[in-house]
Order: C-alpha cells, then sequence, then structure tokens
C-alpha cells in the first residue's frame, strides 16, 4: 500500500499577494516548507484488528499511523523512543474489568471506564488509579447486600442495596464485609417534645394503696418516646403518689420516688430519663391522703423522635 504524507495543521504565514516574487522568498518558502513536512508528515499503514496486531508491525518509521479496528483509535509511531501515541485525546475505550486495564502502551493521563464497577480509571505513567472526582462518592447500586465490594473501597463511598432499599456508608477500607459497609441512617430524625399518658380522676383519692392504671405504649418500628418529665395537680387536697412503670418506682431529681401532691401543678424531672418499649406499663399508685383529694390530673412529657422517612 503507497504512504501518503501530509501536514496535519494548517501552516502559519503564509506568503501574500504583495509579497515580493524573488529568488530569496522562493528559498526561504521552499525551506520552511521542507521543515514543516519533515516534522509533521503522516505515514498511514493499513489498519490492525487490535493492539496485539499493531504491536507486531516490523520496519516502522518515524509518523506511522495505524487504525485499531476494535477501538476504533489511531496511534501514531515515534521512532526515539520506539514508542505509540494515541491520536485524538486521552479518553479510551471501556473494559470489562480492571484486570482488562492494559499494562503497555498507555500514557499519563489515559482515562478508561471499568464497566463492572461503572468506575474511571488514569494511568498515573506507571499504575492504573481509580478516578475520584471531589465530593463524589455515590456509586452504583448492588443488587443485594451480599454483593457489596470488600476491595477497593474508600471511606465514604455509598452504595443502595436494591434488595432492602438500604443505603450503605464504607467505614472501613479493608476487614469484613460487616466491618467495612455501615447502614446509613439519617442522623435527624424528626424529634420533638409532647404531652402524653394524660389523664384525670375526677372522685376521691383513697389510699388502700389504690392503683390507678394508664395506658400500654405502643411504638412504631424505629419510633422512640423518651420520658424526662411528669407533671401532678389536684382539684382538691394533697396526696402521697408514687409512678411506676412496669411495677418498678420512677426516681425524681434528688433520688425520691415518692411525689407530694397539692392543689397548685408541679413539674417533676425524672432523675434518669426513660426511653419506652413497645407495651411498657404505666401506672399509679396513692400511698397516702390528707384532706380527702380528688380531682387528680396526671401529664407526662416525652421527647418523641418519629420513624424515619
Amino acid at each position: 500500500m503507497p504512504e501518503t504524507k501530509f501536514p496535519i495543521k494548517s501552516w502559519f504565514n503564509l506568503p501574500i499577494e504583495t509579497t515580493p516574487a524573488t529568488g530569496e522568498a522562493f528559498e526561504d518558502i521552499e525551506a520552511r516548507l521542507g521543515a514543516y513536512i519533515d516534522v509533521h508528515e503522516l505515514h498511514w499503514r493499513k489498519s490492525v484488528a487490535n493492539e496485539a496486531a499493531r504491536l507486531s508491525i516490523k520496519e516502522l518509521e518515524e509518523g506511522d499511523v495505524v487504525l485499531e479496528r476494535d477501538t476504533n483509535t489511531l496511534w501514531r509511531y515515534n521512532l526515539t523512543p520506539k514508542t505509540w501515541t494515541i491520536i485524538g485525546g486521552h479518553w479510551l475505550s471501556p473494559v470489562e474489568k480492571a484486570s482488562g486495564l492494559p499494562g503497555s502502551s498507555n500514557e499519563a493521563g489515559d482515562v478508561r471506564l471499568v464497566k463492572e464497577t461503572d468506575q474511571l480509571y488514569i494511568w498515573s505513567g506507571s499504575e492504573w488509579e481509580i478516578f475520584e472526582p471531589a465530593a463524589y462518592h455515590w456509586l452504583a447500586p448492588v443488587t443485594e447486600y451480599s454483593k457489596l465490594p470488600t476491595t477497593g473501597n474508600k471511606i465514604g463511598y455509598v452504595r443502595l442495596d436494591e434488595e432492602t432499599n438500604q443505603f450503605y456508608i464504607c467505614v472501613k477500607e479493608s476487614g469484613t464485609r460487616g466491618e467495612q459497609w455501615n447502614e446509613f441512617v439519617p442522623a435527624a430524625k424528626h424529634t420533638h417534645t409532647i404531652e402524653t399518658l394524660t389523664w384525670s380522676v375526677a372522685e376521691k383519692l383513697t389510699a388502700s394503696p389504690e392503683f390507678i392504671p394508664g395506658g400500654f405504649r405502643r411504638l412504631a418500628t424505629e419510633e422512640t418516646q423518651k420520658l424526662y418529665e411528669v407533671e401532678f395537680a389536684l382539684t382538691k387536697g394533697k396526696a402521697e403518689l408514687e409512678l411506676q412503670i412496669n411495677g418498678t418506682a420512677v426516681k425524681f431529681t434528688g433520688g425520691s420516688t415518692k411525689v407530694k401532691v397539692k392543689e397548685a401543678a408541679e413539674a417533676l424531672a425524672l432523675e434518669t430519663p426513660y426511653t419506652f418499649s413497645a407495651k411498657d406499663k404505666i401506672t399509679l399508685v396513692v400511698h397516702s391522703v390528707t384532706s380527702e383529694p380528688e380531682g387528680l390530673a396526671f401529664s407526662a412529657f416525652v421527647e418523641h423522635t418519629a420513624k424515619a422517612v
């Protein structure tokens, strides 16, 4: 196949119509043209099927150009040193797996996509490195938890488990799958204070002792209610009461379990806030009464954290 030579760049400073047609000017043009073609000429060779076929070509000259048909990339041969240079940029054809990244004929800055992980790799000049754009850690989802990778991870990587619609975040770059990946749970749930467990007893109180039952706590999955304060009041008289959860007396600030209740409402903080579980039973116990008390009102204040959405 005959070789075709042509300049790959437009010539600059071309003569114009007013350029004097002197012998000296023609000699200058001839010298510049010869130098330009000598530096920039291309030698088109017959296309090859793949990289292996290109690397097996014999009797190469400076500027030889070959098309690799499997990747549709052009390569130019450099005589000194004896290397191939890709023509048209550094974004090269993707490979199926990281193990398929070529170890030769690479240039610093070459980029390839690994289809298996949807990750870009850049040739540093000596090895392929994962391309990590700043603040970009959301990677391709996996079909199930067991598919979360245990190699090549970086702290902060996030992947979705499609089976459970649960996000996982990488917290460690080595170890077992469970050590590297934690379930991602938003820190900010909807937390607010509510008044609950509110009831009243209109009739007179007696000390037998008398038990005043409250309701069971019913909590949704991932919902929490933390009891931290209660309030008592009587419309008449005085009484000494005790608040029990599942039969155990609650301690208030100062260590006391018994509360002296009178007509003025009084708020009392728990010594240690109590986190309710499903079906916790609340009970008031009347230990003593004065002046025939009646009209008991009781309220509890909890910090309620709703289920994450």
